[in-house]
């Protein structure tokens, strides 16, 4: 009597164990039937573009390498001049002069490779503070280079959406200047006799956009007495 006992308990945990065996296999069958295995060499879906970080170029500004100020054996009556293929200024009637940096951040402008289009009209001095717009050829935007420490703390914007992507021609002119005690900043770029205006609320941290139906646009071609086509 007792060995059938045992027999039978033997029996009953085997269909037991057997159904439990069963019924896991079914399970993972099933979560296997369903998994769908991710490719790591498939490209992710980009994002929209409302998801994009937003364009820093305009918002954002960086450092640019500080400079010393010098005497240089020129004779002129100008606060700027080129001397050995480098743009200099002065704040003091030439006592002493300010080399003006390249910009050395990867993908903006280096104002050594616009030193050819660099003119007073280019530049703004008024006390200590110096700024200058450049750049805009090929992919660069157009950069405003600035100090109001004689030299010894540069930083530089950019203009988002400013790059003729033309390697060989990019703005034949540009104006920049400052009203209101240096807070309001107009800046002009012409290319292709097509006049581009921007205008800065912070004494020329950022720069936004003019558009030609805006009234400001008008006062800003007056302020350079500028006269060509509004970009559109």
């Amino acid at each position: 009597m007792k060995i059938s006992n045992v027999l039978f308990f033997c029996a009953a945990a085997i269909v037991l164990s057997y159904a439990a065996f069963k019924a896991s296999v079914g399970t993972i069958e099933n979560i296997n039937a369903q998994y769908e295995a991710e490719n790591p060499a498939s490209p992710k879906t980009p994002m929209a573009d409302a998801e994009m970080p937003p364009d820093i170029d305009r918002t954002i500004s960086h450092t640019a390498p500080t400079t010393e100020e010098t005497v240089l054996p020129v004779d002129t009556e100008e606060d700027f001049v080129i001397y050995e293929r480098e743009l200099f200024v002065t704040v003091n009637e030439g006592e002493t002069w300010i080399p003006v940096p390249d910009d050395t951040e990867l993908g903006y402008a280096r104002i050594s490779d616009y030193i050819d289009t660099i003119s007073r009209d280019n530049i703004y001095i008024s006390g200590e503070k110096v700024s200058i717009v450049y750049g805009g050829r090929g992919p660069e935007n157009i950069s405003i280079l600035r100090t109001d420490a004689r030299g010894q703390a540069w930083s530089v914007g950019s203009i988002s959406r400013t790059a003729t992507h033309d390697l060989e021609k990019g703005y034949e002119k540009m104006h920049i200047d400052f009203i209101d005690g240096g807070q309001t900043g107009y800046l002009a770029a012409i290319r292709n006799e097509e006049i581009f205006a921007f205008r800065s609320v912070n004494t020329g941290v950022t720069w936004d956009p003019v558009s030609a139906n805006d009234a400001l646009y008008e006062e800003i071609m007056s302020h350079f007495e500028l006269k060509g086509t509004p970009h559109e």
